[in-house]
């Protein structure tokens, strides 16, 4: 069965109401996005082992849920209280993406996942940062951005010792070593281990340029070269021989 999101105009900074309805139009749930800190960017909420979010329903006791069957998933071994649960994390092997976003048609493997993508539309950024003020809509981007004021580094390479703010960049970094080049293009053939590479080479065979000047009008397929068109009208030239 698949799952659609109605949009609610209500939505506040403390509490995103997200009711699912199926297919046929009937109310199947609605829980509140709660603003608790520890369960914002948990996958599963109250539902994974690892997991410790806030729910609009009674919490399970510790005991109780210590003394629960556990599901475990036979692709990668993590195990889960509620059946239901281990269903829907089983999307992110399968690749489904039951979960559509009624303003914008994306859709997503789990609804934690919806509701934090809601935020975009509701424009609301609840993580700010204490050091520079830049809001974010994940907590998880706040605690990456905050990096950059303290400098840490905790994401290591085993293989060359190099170290990097964001977990996504050392995987990235990691197919370096490995070879591993998982985005294929299906015009041309050409493979990329980068998808934001990936996502522009396309623009190639499409021939889309989203980048408009809006002072002349003229569209680019890449932002750095309506950046350096731009220079054109500003009279900016920041490159000096020394």
């Amino acid at each position: 069965m698949e799952y659609t999101v109605t949009s609610d105009t209500d939505i506040k900074s403390e509490e995103i109401q997200t009711p699912l309805v199926s297919s046929d139009g009937q109310r199947l749930l609605e829980a509140p996005v709660s603003e608790d800190e520890d369960g914002d960017d948990d996958e599963y909420g109250e539902y994974s082992n690892s997991g410790n979010g806030s729910s609009s329903t009674p919490l399970v006791s510790h005991t109780a849920l210590k003394n629960r069957k556990h599901y475990s998933c036979s692709v990668c071994g993590k195990t889960f209280p509620f059946w239901s649960a281990l269903q829907q994390h089983q999307n992110i092997h399968t690749k489904e993406r039951p979960y559509s976003c009624t303003q914008c048609g994306k859709s997503f493997t789990l609804r934690q996942y919806l509701r934090s993508h809601l935020r975009i539309h509701a424009g609301v950024k609840p993580h700010q940062c204490t050091q520079c003020g830049k809001s974010f809509i994940r907590r998880k981007h706040l605690e990456d951005h905050e990096r950059i004021h303290t400098g840490e580094r905790p994401y290591h390479c085993s293989q060359c010792g190099k170290s990097f703010t964001q977990e996504a960049n050392l995987k990235l970094h990691q197919r370096t070593h490995s070879g591993e080049r998982p985005y294929c293009c299906t015009q041309c053939g050409k493979t990329f281990n980068n998808g934001d590479t990936f996502k522009r080479h396309q623009l190639i065979h499409t021939g889309e340029k989203p980048f408009q000047c809006p002072q002349c009008g003229k569209s680019f397929s890449r932002k750095g070269n309506l950046k350096v068109h731009q220079r054109i009208h500003t009279g900016e030239r920041p490159y000096q021989c020394v």
